[in-house]
C-alpha cells in the first residue's frame, strides 16, 4: 500500500505536466505568416515505350520482378 501512495502521485504530476506541455504545444502562439508556399513541381512526360517485335505489349503482360512484386489477395 505503501507503494502506491508512493508511486501514484509523481504519475500523475507527470502526467498532468505531459498533457500541459501537449496543450501548450498544439495552442502555441497563432502564426503572424503564411505558411510557406509549396516547391513547385518538376513532372515531365514519359513517352510509353515501343514494343519489340513480336513482344507482347499491354500491362497484362508485364513482370515484375524483385521486392515490391503484387501478390494475389
Amino acid at each position: 500500500m505503501l507503494f502506491l501512495a508512493l508511486l501514484i502521485p509523481p504519475l500523475l504530476m507527470c502526467s498532468v505536466l505531459g498533457l500541459a506541455h501537449y496543450e501548450e504545444r498544439m495552442l502555441g502562439p497563432a502564426r503572424t505568416t503564411p505558411p510557406p508556399a509549396p516547391a513547385a513541381r518538376h513532372l515531365h512526360a514519359v513517352p510509353e515505350p515501343v514494343p519489340e517485335h513480336g513482344a507482347p505489349a499491354g500491362p497484362k503482360h508485364v513482370l515484375r520482378h524483385g521486392k515490391h512484386r503484387r501478390h494475389a489477395a
